[in-house]
């Protein structure tokens, strides 16, 4: 007896040695697992990141598109603009519109474009779902849309949600209004859009200023833009062919004296 006992001890390990083997397996592998999940999480928050910056990049340039081809000719447009408050998210909301003289000497919009967050119903994900209408005589692909009514046309796209933060406000003097309903063009328009973590401050949902990006259109393409002028002294009997001439760039050692000898005048 006494020699079976030995060899089946020699030939296997004993429960309390199996039990501490498992422990440290079960240690290494958390630990393994841990740092995998952080480094993971660590990729997965970098990639957000980026494809968020992406994104807001590409939706601020594509409104811009969207200025720039209705606002362009000779054609009469309007700006309408307003922002609100949606489950605590900042929505804003602007339409573009083109109109045309038909033959019967009657409006009809030549193109209309709506950009507008809403509120998210499709899924439990926080934010804004931010839309694009496109709708009027022009089309943007003529043949997934050949053979719709008009009143068809005007869908309202997804362009991307998680949107926390977006408003359109227009320049003017300096100062920002959040609404436009007037016949004429504004100065300019500032386009606000933020996907970042807003933080909660009473009943709205607040995002930092420096999670939002901006980008400033200008609208108006007949506003008067300021010159200051600079008078030159120019020697009225020099050629102004004269090629062998003094360079009138080429600053003179006299010019650099007179300089000096007039600031230390000044103190």
């Amino acid at each position: 007896m006494n020699l079976a006992n030995r060899k089946s001890r020699l030939a296997g390990f004993s429960l309390a040695e199996i039990v501490v083997a498992l422990t440290i397996s079960s240690m290494v592998m958390i630990t393994v697992l841990t740092i995998y999940r952080r480094a993971q999480s660590s990729a997965f928050a970098a990639t957000n990141r980026i494809e968020e910056n992406t994104m807001v990049n590409e939706v601020l340039q594509r409104i811009a598109e969207d200025l720039d081809t209705i606002l362009g000719g000779r054609f009469d447009a309007t700006i309408k603009i307003d922002n609100k408050t949606q489950d605590g998210y900042s929505a804003g909301r602007l339409e573009i519109e083109k109109k045309i003289f038909n033959n019967d000497g009657e409006e009809e919009v030549f193109r209309r474009i709506v950009w507008q967050s809403y509120t998210n119903f499709e899924t439990e994900a926080g934010g804004l779902i931010l839309y694009r209408a496109h709708s009027g005589m022009t089309v943007e692909d003529k043949l997934l849309q050949r053979g719709h009514q008009r009143w068809e046309l005007e869908r309202f796209i997804p362009i991307c949600d998680g949107v926390t933060y977006f408003s359109v406000e227009v320049v003017r003097d300096e100062n920002l209004i959040d609404r436009w309903e007037a016949d004429s063009l504004p100065p300019a328009i500032k386009i606000s859009l933020s996907f970042a973590e807003p933080e909660p401050e009473g009943n709205e949902l607040v995002v930092p200023e420096d999670q939002i990006a901006s980008r400033t259109i200008a609208v108006d393409r007949t506003r008067k833009i300021r010159f200051d002028f600079t008078g030159l002294d120019i020697d009225p009997d020099a050629d102004p062919n004269d090629i062998e001439g003094a360079d009138p760039n080429e600053i003179e050692d006299t010019d650099i004296v007179e300089t000096e000898q007039q600031t230390d005048n000044d103190r």
